[in-house]
């Protein structure tokens, strides 16, 4: 299955130096190895061998090259090629063949990188100025900047889960819509006993609340 190819290169090697690429790159457009370095927080020999792995991979392509003061910057892109291929459901299937070790490194990059990538976010929201702001705005009155944060039971876990796959399904299936237009970062996780998290059952036995 050519799609199952397409997920498992995707997925070779993955870290959380080739997510913050791919997620930098797919929101700025083309950039250089010198632009994303100063953002991800790695070596610049450990960012170029990342670099060559991901083109060789098929991930990422060279645009362009600019020359300046004997100096040769080399710009990488997106495979929109390889990344149209791959369905959502795709994904879904790889994650799910996946062993323990390699599901714990998935796992340990997408939310690294997505502590990074939000904190770049914020900056941006930082650094905007009034016509950004107003953007902004504009944004939340259309129903297009979505800021939510809530815990959720196992049943309405799976409610949501059921219509982000239809809601996925349907993007997929539309080839003619732009789609570079927000970036829509999901995460869903368990609250899992060892990781320390006081349930409210456990919260309220501590603290006297919830009684009459």
């Amino acid at each position: 299955m050519p799609e199952k190819r397409n997920a498992d290169l995707l997925f070779r090697g993955f870290s959380k130096t080739r997510l913050m690429v791919i997620t930098l790159i797919a929101v700025n457009g083309p950039m250089t190895v010198t632009q994303l370095s100063k953002v991800i927080k790695t070596t610049r020999s450990n960012l170029y061998q990342a670099i060559k792995e991901m083109v060789s991979d098929g991930i990422l392509v060279q645009t362009r090259t600019v020359s300046e003061k004997n100096y040769v910057e080399k710009f990488y892109d997106i495979n929109t090629d390889l990344f149209d291929a791959i369905k959502y459901g795709d994904i879904r299937k790889a994650i799910e063949e996946m062993d323990e070790d390699k599901l714990r490194n998935i796992l340990y990059s997408f939310l690294r990188s997505a502590s990074a990538i939000l904190s770049i976010m914020a900056e941006q929201v930082n650094l905007s100025n009034k016509d950004d702001l107003d953007k902004y705005v504009d944004y939340v009155r259309k129903n297009l900047l979505i800021i939510s944060f809530s815990t959720h039971s196992t049943k309405d876990m799976s409610k949501f889960s059921s219509m982000l796959s239809n809601f996925f399904t349907e993007i997929d299936d539309d080839n003619d819509e732009k789609k570079d237009e927000h970036l829509l970062y999901i995460v869903g996780f368990p609250i899992l006993n060892q990781m320390g998290f006081i349930s409210k059952s456990r919260h309220e036995k501590l603290t006297g609340d919830g009684k009459e």
